[in-house]
């Protein structure tokens, strides 16, 4: 099976729109510089939202779960996967 997770939304001052656009995200906002798709860090929880382990966060998932990640010995899920969107070029 494959895990879906909720997205987390980060307000940056150079933050867009194009998250919302191109992926049709539910996003209030104007100014949303980075979706954090994959994410066991506290200030941006992952939730899974299918199968018997909706409602469970990532990092709950990780420690009770150690299987679906082939048994790994680092103490926190060791991977954010973000999207960042930039109003304009940044450099």
């Amino acid at each position: 099976m494959i895990l879906k997770f909720t997205p987390v939304f980060k307000k940056k001052v150079w933050g867009g729109t194009k998250l919302k656009q191109r992926f049709d995200y539910a996003i209030d906002a104007d100014d949303i510089g980075e979706c954090w798709g994959i994410s066991a860090l506290s200030s941006g929880m992952s939730h899974i939202v299918n199968g018997p382990l909706a409602g469970l966060s990532l990092a709950d998932v990780w420690k009770s779960h150690p299987a679906l990640f082939g048994h790994r010995k680092d103490a926190h899920f060791p991977l954010l996967v973000k999207l960042i969107d930039a109003r304009e070029n940044l450099s």
